[in-house]
């Protein structure tokens, strides 16, 4: 009782010390650390009141700010200021005068800024800026914004910037020295300089280039030392002759792990994949592979993929080659045309523990389609054309969980097999291991409800081990059929 008392005591204080920087204006709130003022027509920065207290984010997006003026967060110690989604187009150079040495991270995307601003070369603590989406051209960039990312950049860790009015790679990002995230949001450039990223080869760990006309994947990213995530993704102008085995060095990029390719205009699995043995994490979401061939199954059987999506890549069957991936224990194959799963769709695929298959015409599963997938816990089969629950996750002793399609299965006494089997696949606590969702067609009620309340009164049902009332505790779909 005196803990309760306690905590309210302890979030009244917030609440107050909070409530004393709060603008006199109904347009902001004031919640702990946190001081909202967006999605207002506010005109121009509110007055804030001075004052020491911390504040970790303050709020100031999509508010039709057209300028900040000198001293516009002067007295606040705040952190994190964000300015996205707004039309500005002048910003003052004495902005943060009085919030210099407090400011961490600002984001500035999608305003109508054609320059840096030179304020923001004042911020001598600054981690994080975004000024992706705002017309600044490499003409701009490298004249007034040389100067401003000079001064930051012995202590700025993440970058983002990019817009299409960007025809030529920037060179004043050679003084971000320390950088470890560089995101690259649009730009009309079709080739990068080979010394691209000089200034923080041998610091940057995470690299996303997405939305430009580049033609090919820079080589530049070869002097990538340390590199352990790269999103290369709606490159359109890329295509299979666009996928670089020198970018690729696997002698360089041997920290690499995690890669997407994402809507790049591929039509293969690429080679350069064999070259990056330690590439954990895969997605070619939004590629038009159709079949995966033979011609596949070399590279596949080379790398060393745990996780793995081929979501919306316009196949029509699982691709067999595929099963010379033996690590890969996530599967997303979300979004296809994907219409039965055969008894030999998933042979060698053993370590598969997550298996989505969501957005298919899916409406057939053969019984043995699952006689490997000895390992599968998840399974997502939401939003497809089944209407029975398949047989074939009897085969899956250690699945917890099965999404099925809302309003479509077929709930008749024939779901007796299922009410059996989770009768004698249980918990420690007595409950069933496997938890279904979906919705029956011909009845209003939860699959679950189906199986605890309406199976047990078939004429044909034998109780073997019926489950505690305990462990069924209704489900989100009861509530919207009652």
């Amino acid at each position: 009782m005196y803990i309760f008392i306690g905590l309210i005591l302890y979030h009244c204080l917030l609440l107050a010390l909070t409530a004393n920087i709060c603008p006199n204006t109904t347009l902001c709130t004031c919640t702990f650390d946190i001081l909202d003022c967006s999605g207002h027509r506010l005109g121009g920065i509110p007055a804030f009141r001075p004052s020491d207290k911390y504040i970790a984010t303050l709020r100031l997006y999509n508010a039709e700010l057209t300028q900040i003026t000198n001293s516009s967060f002067a007295g606040i110690n705040v952190s994190d200021i964000l300015l996205n989604n707004n039309r500005i187009r002048l910003f003052l150079h004495g902005a943060f005068d009085g919030a210099e040495d407090v400011i961490n991270a600002l984001n500035l995307s999608h305003n109508a800024l054609t320059t840096i601003p030179t304020a923001i070369g004042t911020l001598r603590k600054i981690q994080s800026l975004d000024i992706s989406l705002n017309p600044i051209n490499q003409i701009a960039f490298d004249s007034s914004g040389d100067e401003v990312l000079k001064r930051i950049g012995d202590t700025l860790h993440e970058f983002s910037f990019g817009h299409n009015t960007l025809y030529e790679w920037p060179h004043a990002l050679r003084h971000l020295v320390t950088l470890k995230t560089l995101n690259v949001l649009g730009g009309s450039f079709k080739t990068l300089p080979p010394a691209a990223f000089h200034g923080f080869e041998g610091t940057l760990l995470n690299l996303r280039i997405e939305n430009t006309k580049l033609i090919a994947i820079p080589v530049a990213l070869s002097r990538l030392i340390y590199l352990e995530r790269l999103n290369f993704d709606h490159n359109h102008f890329i295509g299979d002759a666009g996928i670089l085995v020198p970018s690729f060095s696997s002698t360089i990029l041997r920290y690499l792990n995690d890669l997407t390719l994402k809507d790049d205009s591929l039509t293969v699995f690429p080679n350069i994949l064999k070259y990056l043995g330690g590439v954990q994490k895969l997605s070619l979401e939004g590629n038009k592979l159709d079949v995966i061939g033979d011609n596949s199954i070399k590279v596949i059987a080379a790398i060393n993929v745990r996780d793995l999506s081929l979501r919306n890549c316009n196949l029509s069957r699982v691709p067999g080659a595929i099963s010379s991936m033996r690590n890969l224990s996530i599967l997303d194959l979300s979004k296809n045309n994907i219409h039965s799963f055969e008894r030999n769709d998933f042979t060698n695929m053993s370590l598969i523990k997550n298996l989505t298959v969501s957005n298919n015409p899916l409406n057939y599963i053969s019984p043995d389609a699952f006689n490997e997938l000895h390992n599968l816990i998840h399974l997502n089969l939401q939003d497809t054309d089944l209407t029975e629950i398949p047989t074939a996750i009897e085969n899956s002793p250690d699945l917890r969980d099965v999404i099925l399609p809302k309003d479509q299965i077929i709930c008749t006494c024939d779901l007796s097999w299922l009410k059996k089997y989770r009768d004698t696949h249980k918990t420690d606590a007595g409950c069933p291991k496997l938890s279904i969702q979906g919705t029956c067609e011909t009845i209003i009620s939860s699959i679950e409800r189906y199986l605890h309340s309406f199976i047990p009164m078939c004429p044909n049902y034998n109780v073997t081990t019926e489950s505690s009332n305990d462990c069924y505790h209704g489900s989100i779909f009861d509530e919207t059929h009652e």
